[in-house]
């Protein structure tokens, strides 16, 4: 053991004996600390560099081998895997090369015997990963996808001989390259310690000579390096040394003197510290380590109420009062440790009264005595301020807390989704939660038959002042809420205060004004869920009455439209009277159906409106066109100088709706060869539209009647058609669209009816439309190519409208119609002849018109078919269900002849519907 440590001092002293060694030594590990793990670094990453590469080139085969197998794999053609594993033998490299399926078999491998086996390590998700890497041989896998689909895997391995060869290269390189680096590092450095430490020597042996006693020698060096500076600096030193002594003899000899009258002035200034001490207004002692008082000052005596000589033969733990004799060790001995601490604390007096006091004591060393001197501050005043503004501030956290605590029970009572019970059971779970509520209060809630009560409530056999019971009554029921302590009397039972009582009952009332408003929000949405189901179920009654009503009328008017066409054979005088008269009164019975679905609608709040700027000057003039024929009948005048370019903000529709309504029922009020005047009045925001009559007016306490639905005065014992709808629907309209309607009338003049909607501005108004040419308001085509033959195929289960159709139908040579009662015999004939159009009607027996669209348009051979809706359903919503449900056109009953007969013409001229 001995001889390997005097080795090592051997081999320690040859290289850092010198200064020169040590040089030389430095700059070699210097060299050799950089360079090393340079090296070995730029090694390691060229051999993960290879690595890498290895990998990717073995993932890169992998996946190429995945695509190109794919389509062979999903086929299960054994012999074109074959031929792309074969493709892979001439890379020198390879290793293993195979193919399986995706349950591991394998389909192809560069070893043939292989084949048919299974392989187990394959990864669990559809994923391509390295199986494995080591020194000799990297495993790469590939999963086969087709068309999202994972149909098995790809498996690639690389032999790493080459690779492991070329990484040893490296290293060997690397270690070569830090030899002649060090070599070449040595040579330059002990030339470098050589030129360093010459001139180091001469300074060393002046150094030598100066302890022997020769202090005039001097170091003697040329040149102006660091060395010959070096050596300048030490021979300036030597000098200064020589100077320093002799000054350092004289400074003792001063010392020596101001030491005694230092001494003199101590003694002095500690009989006036003594006297500064005790006239302070803080108490002041000294005490030893163990905490022994070894003085003290007037001051401190008289806070304690000691005598001096008592104090002085008291230990700190006798006089403090709130640390205990092991607290008080410890606390000297932080005091020890870190040599001051400042802290507040309680003394005793003498008397055992406390007093507050903050301490400020420093160890200090006097002489060789370590001793503890602390000044004591009586701090009694401070204190008493401080818990003053502790109470209030205490007092306004509960008053926070309170709030939090009434906020949190408001909350949960507010919540809506929960019921009753499970509300409840919420809030007294969360009474005992902290807040100003005592912790040891349970409480009960009882409600509507219910108790809920907070974990471990009993109700015990006594009942004292702790207990507190709250009743609010709620809309018949009376809400209960009890709260007791659970402690009893022998526990000392401690009654609740003002403020947690206070606190109680306000929760209490809380409770029963949230059961109050539960029951009003539950009050308010069955009558909300009531409404909604009167709603619906009006909305569902107006349908089923629009399709009951216009089917009959399709038929009515449809076959009456007929008969008034031109034929072979022309209808008699008085047989086209009758057919005029059924036309009349088949409109009318339409118009009346409108009017009342129109009104439900607008009271349902189902009505829609496009409100915009309508020019008010055409609008009227196609109004009076439209009712010139009745008026002329009667021989009624009817004015209306409006040229001005005036305009309004409405419903295009629902205003001529209205106009016409208005001047209908001042021709049939009007007496025979009367006037009707049509006036419009504009100011800065609205537009007021009159319309005024020479009848017989109304008298004032009739006029309160006129717009409510079916209320006709005494007008219907005239003879007077009418159903007392016109004005009510009118009205409604108006007031839909932001206007108001009124009358002024003067019984034996006249009556003046008159609408006001907001004011619009117009830049220009449009150009009128020209009017549409037809006979009897059905438009023919005469000029249609009939080189053709098409087929319509009519399905309907009502016999009138379908021999309405087959008479239109009849009247076009180049149609052939085909029919069917109900929707499966339809689609089995479009199945079977394929028609070129087909009209379906929606409500049918059985499958509605609904489910055969769906099903033409699911067949191949019926998808292109064009489908027109044929039905009664004709509110707005029916129209954008039927569009949206892929009808090509939305017919509406009763059918208007002139649309259907140009659907039949674009489709015999060939055009897409």
């Amino acid at each position: 053991m001995l001889g390997r440590l005097g080795c090592f001092a051997y081999i320690w002293r040859w290289l850092f004996g010198s200064l020169r060694r040590q040089l030389v030594t430095g700059m070699l590990l210097t060299i050799a600390g950089m360079l090393i793990p340079f090296v070995l670094w730029v090694a390691a990453h060229q051999a993960s560099e290879a690595r890498h590469e290895q990998i990717e080139e073995a993932e890169v085969f992998a996946a190429n081998l995945a695509a190109s197998s794919a389509v062979w794999v999903s086929s299960r053609d054994i012999g074109g895997l074959n031929n792309i594993i074969g493709s892979f033998a001439r890379y020198g490299a390879l290793r293993h090369a195979l193919v399986t399926d995706r349950q591991g078999q394998v389909l192809a491998h560069n070893d043939t015997s292989r084949v048919g086996q299974y392989l187990s390590d394959l990864p669990a998700v559809a994923e391509a990963g390295v199986l494995r890497q080591d020194e000799q041989l990297v495993d790469v896998v590939a999963p086969i996808m087709l068309g999202g689909s994972h149909l098995g895997w790809t498996r690639i391995g690389l032999d790493q001989a080459n690779t492991t060869a070329k990484i040893a290269r490296i290293q060997r390189t690397g270690l070569l390259f830090i030899l002649v680096t060090l070599v070449i590092g040595a040579l330059l450095a002990t030339h470098a310690a050589q030129r360093l430490t010459r001139r180091l020597t001469a300074i060393e042996q002046v150094a030598h000579v100066q302890q022997s006693g020769q202090m005039a020698l001097r170091a003697e060096v040329t040149g102006d390096d660091e060395a010959a500076r070096l050596a300048r600096q030490f021979n300036t030193m030597l000098d200064v040394l020589n100077r320093r002594e002799a000054e350092l003899t004289q400074s003792h000899d001063e010392l020596e003197q101001r030491v005694a009258e230092r001494t003199t002035a101590l003694g002095e200034q500690n009989r006036r510290n003594t006297l500064i001490v005790n006239a302070a207004m803080d108490g002041f002692f000294i005490a030893d380590l163990q905490g022994r008082l070894l003085d003290c000052n007037d001051i401190y005596c008289a806070m304690l109420g000691y005598a001096r000589d008592e104090l002085l033969n008291l230990h700190v733990p006798k006089i403090e009062a709130i640390e205990n004799l092991e607290e008080v060790t410890r606390h000297i001995g932080r005091v020890i440790e870190q040599g001051h601490d400042r802290f507040d604390t309680r003394h005793r007096r003498k008397d055992g009264s406390l007093i507050d006091v903050e301490v400020n004591v420093t160890l200090a060393t006097v002489g060789a005595q370590r001793q503890f001197f602390a000044f004591v501050h009586d701090i009694s005043q401070r204190k008493a301020a401080e818990r003053t503004l502790q109470r209030l501030l205490w007092e306004k956290n509960e008053r926070v807390k309170e709030t939090e605590c009434l906020n949190a029970v408001i909350r949960l009572m507010q919540d809506d989704v929960r019921d009753d019970e499970e509300m409840l059971q919420a809030v007294v779970e969360a009474l005992p939660a902290g807040y100003t509520v005592p912790d040891d209060t349970c409480a009960r809630i009882r409600y509507a038959g219910h108790s809920y009560v907070t974990p471990g409530f009993e109700v015990t056999a006594w009942r004292q002042a702790e207990d507190i019971s709250v009743e609010v009554g709620d809309n018949g029921h009376v809400i209960e809420v009890y709260y007791l302590r659970t402690h009893g009397v022998a526990d000392g039972a401690q009654p609740f205060l003002d403020e947690e009582a206070a606190m109680l009952r306000n929760i209490a009332v809380q409770i029963g004004l949230a059961m109050r408003r539960r029951m009003a929000l539950r009050a308010t949405q069955a009558a909300r869920d009531e409404a909604e189901a009167a709603n619906a179920a009006k909305s569902e009654f107006l349908s089923r009455m629009s399709h009951e009503l216009r089917t009959p009328l399709n038929a009515i008017i449809g076959f009456a439209q007929m008969l008034a066409l031109p034929g072979k054979s022309s209808l008699s005088e008085q047989q086209a009277d009758n057919v005029q008269e059924i036309l009349k009164a088949g409109q009318h019975l339409l118009v009346q159906v409108n009017e009342v679905l129109d009104l439900a609608r607008i009271e349902s709040g189902r009505i829609e409106l496009s409100l915009e700027p309508l020019p008010l000057t055409p609008l009227i003039k196609d109004c009076v066109a439209q009712v010139q024929p009745l008026a002329a009948a009667r021989g009624i005048t009817v004015a209306a100088p409006i040229d001005e370019a005036v305009a309004l903000q409405g419903d295009y529709t629902r205003v001529k709706q209205v106009l016409l309504n208005l001047l209908s029922n001042a021709i049939k009020y009007n007496r025979d060869g009367g006037q009707i005047h049509v006036a419009a009045v504009a100011t800065s925001e609205q537009m007021r539209v009159e319309v005024r009559d020479t009848g017989r007016g109304i008298a004032p306490e009739k006029r309160a009647r006129l717009f409510k639905p079916f209320e006709r005065l005494e007008s219907s014992y005239d003879g007077i058609e009418g159903t007392g709808i016109g004005l009510a629907l009118v009205k409604r309209l108006v007031e839909a669209m932001g206007g108001e309607i009124g009358v002024d009338s003067e019984e034996g003049v006249g009556s003046t009816f008159w609408f006001v909607l907001p004011a619009a501005t117009l830049p220009s108004l449009p150009e009128a439309a020209p009017p549409k040419v037809g006979v009897g308001g059905t438009a023919i085509a005469t000029d249609v190519a009939k080189a053709s033959q098409h087929c319509v195929l009519y399905i309907e289960d009502n016999p009138a409208n379908l021999k309405l159709i087959k008479k239109i139908i009849g009247l076009r040579p180049e149609f052939t119609l085909l029919d069917a009662m109900n929707a499966e015999l339809g689609l089995e004939i479009a199945r079977r002849e394929r028609p070129d159009l087909i009209l379906l009607d929606i409500n049918l027996p059985g499958m509605d018109g609904y489910a055969a669209i769906a099903q033409l348009k699911a067949w191949p051979e019926t998808t292109t078919i064009p489908v027109i809706a044929v039905t009664a359903n004709a509110m707005k919503r029916d129209i954008e269900r039927g569009k949206s449900a892929g009808f090509a056109d939305y017919l509406t009953k009763p059918i208007d002849i002139a649309r259907l007969n140009q659907i039949l013409d674009e489709l015999s001229a060939g055009k897409r519907l």
